[in-house]
């Protein structure tokens, strides 16, 4: 009976026990089950936000991607132009080194051309002065001889007779030079001669 008793009484403490110990086991995997459901919202917040970032940041590289590409056109464009720019540079260089030169020479032709005109001018000018130096002493001939031939024609026997005997001399105006004088006495001598004739 005493057996009973203490069967039903270790019985009784261990349906107890278990009791406490499965309440005690259930509270601590609520904790557990609702600390790990915290856990998981904040690591699946975490994966959300780093998810959001990463996307953001693949969104940036793209854009950076694209404007760098933009970018790199536009660098190969204006290097493009900058060696069209450079290259009708020189052109335009070559063409304003060559016009440079060509004037150059043009103004250097110009001025052999000029000096040529101008000895030129001045051997025209000296010819046409000595032409015209010997024209006027050929009609101061002329109109001596013809005035001569008029005042022979008037004159006497006997001062044709003196002017046959006598010298002609002609006198040289001061302003003429000596080669006119000398030309002078030259057609002059030869005009007597005619007379004498």
């Amino acid at each position: 009976m005493q057996q009973e008793l203490a069967d039903e009484k270790i019985d009784s403490l261990t349906l107890e026990y278990t009791h406490m110990l499965t309440s005690q086991l259930d509270s601590q995997r609520l904790y557990f089950e609702e600390k790990m459901a915290r856990m998981e919202k904040e690591a699946l917040d975490q994966v959300t936000a780093l998810e959001d970032r990463s996307r953001k940041y693949k969104e940036e590289m793209e854009r950076l991607d694209c404007q760098l590409q933009d970018t790199m056109k536009a660098k190969r464009k204006l290097e493009k132009k900058l060696d069209q720019v450079t290259a009708r540079l020189s052109k335009a260089e070559a063409e304003i080194r060559d016009e440079k030169e060509m004037n150059k020479c043009l103004r250097d032709n110009q001025a052999i051309l000029r000096e040529k005109a101008d000895r030129d001018q001045a051997e025209r000018e000296k010819k046409h002065r000595d032409e015209v130096q010997e024209l006027a002493e050929q009609v101061r001939d002329l109109t001596f001889y013809v005035e001569t031939q008029q005042k022979l024609a008037q004159a006497s026997d006997e001062q044709k007779q003196e002017l046959q005997d006598g010298q002609i001399v002609v006198e040289t105006p001061p302003d003429e030079s000596a080669s006119k004088a000398s030309t002078a006495s030259g057609h002059s001598k030869g005009r007597k001669s005619k007379k004498r004739k």
